[in-house]
């Protein structure tokens, strides 16, 4: 399958340093893919890669047509992840961390996705079991706390969690996103929801593949700041609250 043909779904994920696992983690994505009756295309979105990355993803897709390699030089997760949706051909789009692939989860949000055909399926690691250090789980629940009380319309959803939208939906909330970086989801998941889309947030069990890549205070302040500046634009906007 070529980037010009649609698929049923694409799955995209944003790497950054990732030489060392991108073998074992893309075939563990892709061995668990092809036992599903499903056409797919894993889109995988490298930006600013230090370590000979992108080069070791161009050999690993090299004669796969369902694997895509998409390349910036900034390193900017949200930035990546951008390219990658408006660069997807999939029905489906399925967002996830390189780290927390969970094949158990993205089955149960298509099965839901096919009773809500307008909805973000965004799981919730909070509300499911949780197996990573106690530093990132009081990470992501601080956070959760944080976007809830600035953000009420998405109180109660994991902001970090991977998530399942339409592509249509997904390419033109996107569009309108003008944040990268860690809080480039944040953003997404508002305009979604200016464009009436239904967030149902499912708890999601992941556990720790590897060590994150950038220290938890560093993205925490990153995905503050992003969050105060996408607040104070949507404040001075025309019937906004938030």
């Amino acid at each position: 399958m070529s980037g010009s043909v649609p698929v049923d779904l694409s799955l995209l994920t944003p790497l950054h340093n990732e030489k060392t696992w991108a073998g074992r983690i893309i075939r563990d994505i892709t061995s668990g893919l092809d036992k599903l009756s499903i056409r797919y295309e894993l889109i995988l979105s490298e930006n600013g890669s230090t370590d000979g990355t992108e080069k070791v993803l161009k050999e690993i897709s090299s004669g796969k047509e369902n694997i895509r390699v998409l390349s910036i030089k900034e390193a900017d997760y949200g930035a990546s992840l951008k390219k990658g949706l408006q660069a997807s051909t999939g029905k489906s789009v399925y967002i996830f961390d390189f780290d927390l692939w969970q094949p158990e989860f993205l089955i149960k949000a298509l099965k839901l996705q096919d009773s809500h055909p307008r909805s973000v399926i965004v799981g919730n690691k909070i509300t499911g079991n949780d197996f990573r250090p106690a530093r990132r789980r009081a990470a992501t629940l601080l956070l959760s706390k944080f976007t809830g009380f600035f953000f009420p319309e998405l109180k109660g959803i994991d902001i970090h969690g991977s998530m399942l939208i339409t592509g249509i939906t997904g390419k033109k909330a996107s569009r309108r996103c003008r944040r990268g970086g860690d809080s480039f989801k944040l953003e997404l998941l508002l305009c979604l929801k200016d464009d009436e889309a239904e967030i149902i947030s499912v708890p999601m069990n992941v556990s720790e593949i590897r060590s994150r890549r950038t220290g938890i205070l560093r993205s925490a302040l990153s995905f503050a700041s992003g969050a105060a500046a996408i607040r104070a634009e949507r404040t001075r906007l025309p019937g906004r609250t938030s």
